[in-house]
């Protein structure tokens, strides 16, 4: 019997074959490109599609007549409203701007979809906004007079097929012209912050600031009588004046995007307030937020820019000796993580250097508060805090081997800065503004890496010199 054919015969036999064909074709993904990627995938992030014809108007063209309307436009304030706690509807204010008016959209949406909603619908939001009919606002002439000039608002609701927003993906290009500008390039009722703080904010209805964000602080949840809601603080500043910008509820959500020194505000109806000298700036239901708007912010760009870079002008500053150069035998600028490479390369060998840094956040400094625990160690299964370096244990009553952490007393960050002890007694706001006053500046410090029972730490021992590269 004769052995079957090996199986690399027989697809090779196969293979040899010639496939005879009379098509000629492409070899390609298999998609239409009018399949692959439709004009509207492009346009917007949803996938609704308008069932009727809309007449794409402006919002100053708003008239009585009744015919499905697409207003586009961007978000420059948005708010939740609270209703019954029950309800399973939740109502969405938003205004949205074009390049010459502002117009109220009241958002209802379900209560289920409030949270992908609220993600979406942030201020400088470019969106279109699709609805069948007008309704008049009876409030025009009262809450609203400061904000709108046209005597409507709209309505839509995320169960009907016939209103709808939709949300662009090119958020750059369009509807970045400024409010009330003239045509020779000045905006009605824009002042600088010095000027509004003084008195300006009373003078004018409509008064504009145009200012840079210095600091963003932390989005935090504040439980108010009518239910939780986010805060938000933001230190703004233009070339003659600084203040406290607060925001809450969805517009805190957006203030998480922007960012400092290159997020421009030119902020419309906000109100003021101070607190220990401070002026406060706050965002309310009928103020406006329009997010680097289109017109020359170059001034104050370049104003930010010095700040940003700062040279700091604190005094007694000590420089670094010649001698402590000479006597070190190396003296060489290093990077933390060229410091952190030797230290696993040679564990043993002691360095000596400087380090150059920038200082991005300052944090509190107080003196005189018990949670400032600068010492920390571990015996007997428990983590010991404390402000005494020579410390036992209260178990076994032997002395705990003690590692230091950070300094949040400034007790060895003043003595680096040649301070004196005085500055323990200082206010709250000097020591704020001690704080500002080294914030986002650069320090050379000289560094030294000690061994101590195996454990390298490293040791800042003194600033020599302060300054921006």
């Amino acid at each position: 019997m004769e052995p079957f054919p090996s199986k690399k015969a027989f697809y090779k036999d196969i293979f040899d074959k010639k496939i005879q064909s009379n098509d000629k074709w492409e070899s390609g993904n298999g998609f239409e490109s009018k399949h692959l990627r439709s004009e509207h995938s492009e346009i917007y992030q949803d996938d609704w599609y308008p069932k009727t014809k809309y007449v794409e108007v402006a919002i100053s063209a708003l008239s009585e007549a009744f015919s499905p309307i697409a207003l586009k436009g961007r978000i420059v304030n948005v708010y939740h409203t609270n209703i019954e706690k029950n309800s399973e509807r939740s109502l969405l204010i938003i205004y949205l701007k074009d390049e010459v008016d502002v117009i109220k959209v009241k958002y209802w949406l379900n209560k289920k979809n409030v949270k992908a909603i609220h993600n979406m619908l942030t201020i400088d939001t470019l969106c279109a906004v699709f609805v069948i009919k007008k309704h008049t606002d009876k409030a025009f002439n009262f809450d609203f007079k400061n904000v709108l000039t046209v005597p409507f608002y709209l309505v839509v609701s995320d169960d009907n097929e016939t209103t709808h927003i939709s949300v662009f993906k090119d958020q750059d290009k369009y509807y970045k012209k400024p409010l009330k500008i003239q045509k020779n390039g000045t905006i009605e009722g824009l002042m600088s912050l010095l000027t509004f703080v003084s008195g300006g904010y009373k003078a004018i209805s409509k008064p504009k600031v145009l200012v840079s964000i210095q600091k963003i602080g932390n989005l935090r949840n504040h439980n108010m009588k009518k239910g939780a809601s986010d805060r938000i603080e933001l230190k703004v500043f233009d070339n003659t004046y600084d203040a406290i910008f607060i925001l809450w509820g969805n517009n805190a959500k957006s203030a998480t995007l922007w960012k400092p020194f290159d997020t421009m505000l030119l902020l419309t109806n906000i109100s003021l307030s101070f607190y220990y000298g401070k002026a406060y700036l706050t965002f309310e239901k009928h103020s406006i937020i329009e997010i680097n708007p289109d017109i020359d912010m170059e001034p104050l760009r370049k104003y930010s820019d010095v700040i940003k870079n700062k040279l700091s002008n604190i005094s007694k500053l000590p420089f670094l000796e010649d001698g402590t150069i000479n006597a070190s035998f190396a003296t060489m600028f290093y990077t933390l993580a060229e410091i952190d490479n030797i230290v696993r390369l040679k564990p043993n060998e002691s360095i000596i250097g400087f380090i150059n840094v920038l200082i991005t956040k300052t944090a509190k400094l107080s003196a005189f508060r018990s949670f400032n625990k600068i010492f920390i160690g571990k015996c007997c299964g428990e983590t010991i805090n404390t402000l005494d370096y020579n410390i036992k244990c209260s178990n076994c009553n032997q002395k705990i081997r003690i590692i230091r952490l950070l300094d949040e007393s400034a007790q060895l960050l003043y003595p680096i800065l040649s301070a004196t002890l005085d500055l323990y007694n200082s206010t709250d706001s000097e020591l704020d503004y001690f704080s500002e006053m080294i914030l986002y500046s650069r320090i050379s410090f000289v560094f030294g890496v000690e061994i101590n029972d195996n454990i390298s730490k490293i040791i800042l021992t003194k600033i020599f010199i302060l300054k921006n590269l």
